[in-house]
């Protein structure tokens, strides 16, 4: 029996195939078209992604390497990005993006509410990138079509919706929305009160797992599947990528490391410390019933190194083609093991936590006139993983316990990365055999509620393989602890040069 697991991401959606012992069968990709109708605008268009799924799904079963057919599928989706609907199902407007910059005014309409009681309801610190605020943002100024607005489901259920199945949002994926109580798991009537927004307009809310229906013989002909395969309610794209990791309980955290990276850990119990509010890190709802999920991330991750690939690469790109590897082993190929003596901010897209500083901007720092093309590239692994190293910091003063971490994504491929992680961070990191985690992670959710697995931890038995551990260098360790201090330092110094600077682009 195979299962297909698909996540829908910001740049595109990937579709794969696994069999019950985790293997993987089959995959597809599509990229996602996002336009940009204004400077610090990011839209997409929900039937693009429909139609992205369909055909990710239809590469997939091209190449599954099985005759065993699909039997169940689930999905992982980005959060906060909703999808306005009319009485008749009309699309009125294009799926606001979470890195959209619309609705930072909005952030003003809740001073009165106040930012901790937003927090200890929901999880979130408030910030423009939710969905209520962009909602809010509509409101302000396109109210023609936000009074037509009948139903607001997000991408997870706008999915259903496309199949003919019941609008269901999981617990995870709604606490992304700003608007949901977390500890009672229902939508918030004193948020939405506040802002005179009708709870009907969101989708009902379960539990992540929960069987949505079965395929129509029309959804089946536009995916490839047979009919009657059963569609399972999936969750938020870390949730997933945590089960999809093994990572469900304390002590373990999963770290993910594509275009941006996220460090996030499962507790068993709400932790909704001030703390993490005054430094943005948010805890909600996990897809694993009756636990959350914390976690903290940096926007420009995978994105730097790709930037430097594409700027200062020439050379390594075309031998890379010659020799028919990847470009980027040839980049990190004469990375030092040693600790660089420069440093990179990696804010290249504004800062992820703590910060969420859209205006601050990336910085490369302590240059000479011996500082070598492989001395920044280490110092872009460094910055990335020390703004990692900020975030755990964090965790920990909470209480929250991180002894191991598990790599996945692009970044997970590369050794000498791994090796630095560990130094940094002070702690093994493991490297898993499967890199779509967000993809597994809802296969899991699917076979678990199909009847495939008694439980999320037989699932995860089955289904995660770890490959190789990196231990850290107690030498290096030292030398990163120190330079840790310094790195510290660099965003509260440099913040107000960066405001101006994006003030005069």
């Amino acid at each position: 029996m195979s299962i297909l697991g698909i996540d829908i991401g910001t740049t595109g959606v990937k579709a794969v195939i696994f069999s019950e012992d985790g293997k993987i069968l089959g995959s597809g990709f599509k990229e996602n078209f996002i336009s940009y109708p204004k400077p610090g605008w990011a839209e997409l268009d929900p039937k693009i992604v429909t139609e992205s799924v369909t055909q990710a799904t239809k590469q997939a079963l091209k190449m599954n390497i099985s005759n065993d057919q699909v039997q169940s599928l689930s999905v992982s989706t980005m959060g906060e990005v909703a999808c306005p609907l009319s009485k008749k199902g009309e699309l009125l407007y294009n799926a606001i993006l979470h890195f959209d910059k619309r609705g930072e005014e909005q952030n003003k309409f809740w001073e009165n509410f106040g930012k901790e009681r937003i927090f200890k309801i929901t999880g979130m610190p408030l910030h423009s990138m939710y969905t209520l605020n962009k909602l809010l943002w509509l409101r302000d100024n396109e109210p023609q079509k936000f009074k037509k607005i009948d139903r607001l489901p997000l991408l997870q259920d706008y999915f259903l919706h496309s199949l003919g199945l019941e609008p269901l949002i999981d617990y995870s994926l709604a606490s992304r929305t700003m608007a949901f109580d977390v500890i009672n798991k229902k939508w918030s009537e004193e948020i939405l009160d506040y802002c005179q927004v009708d709870k009907k307009i969101f989708s009902k809310p379960v539990e992540s797992g929960t069987i949505a229906g079965r395929l129509s013989s029309k959804a089946a002909l536009e995916l490839g599947l047979k009919k009657g395969v059963t569609v399972v309610v999936g969750t938020h794209d870390q949730p997933a990528a945590t089960l999809g990791s093994g990572v469900i309980k304390e002590g373990i955290a999963m770290d993910s490391t594509g275009t941006v990276e996220c460090v996030a850990v499962t507790i068993d119990e709400p932790n909704l410390n001030k703390i993490l509010l005054d430094n943005n890190i948010t805890c909600y709802c996990h897809c694993i019933p009756g636990k959350f999920i914390v976690h903290g991330f940096v926007f420009s991750a995978g994105s730097i190194l790709k930037w430097y690939r594409d700027t200062f690469a020439d050379a390594e790109i075309l031998r890379s083609k010659k020799l028919g590897i990847d470009a980027y082993e040839l980049i990190l190929k004469n990375v030092d093991n040693n600790p660089s003596s420069i440093f990179v901010l990696p804010h290249f897209s504004g800062s992820g936590t703590p910060y969420m500083d859209f205006m601050s901007k990336g910085i490369l720092m302590g240059l000479t006139l011996s500082t070598s093309k492989s001395d920044i590239v280490k110092a872009i692994l460094e910055g990335i993983s020390y703004e990692m190293m900020l975030n755990i910091n964090i965790m920990r003063k909470v209480g929250i316990k991180i002894n191991e971490l598990r790599a996945i994504g692009g970044g997970a491929k590369s050794d000498k990365w791994l090796q630095l992680k560990a130094d940094i961070f002070g702690l093994p990191i493991v490297s898993l055999d499967v890199s779509e985690a967000s993809c597994l992670g809802v296969a899991m959710l699917a076979g678990k509620s199909t009847g495939l697995f008694n439980s999320l931890e037989e699932s995860i038995k089955a289904m995660v393989k770890e490959k190789k551990t990196y231990l850290p260098n107690e030498k290096r360790m030292f030398e990163y602890s120190n330079r840790m201090s310094i790195y510290s330092k660099i965003y509260d110094s440099t913040r107000e040069i960066s405001h101006q600077i994006h003030k005069n682009l």
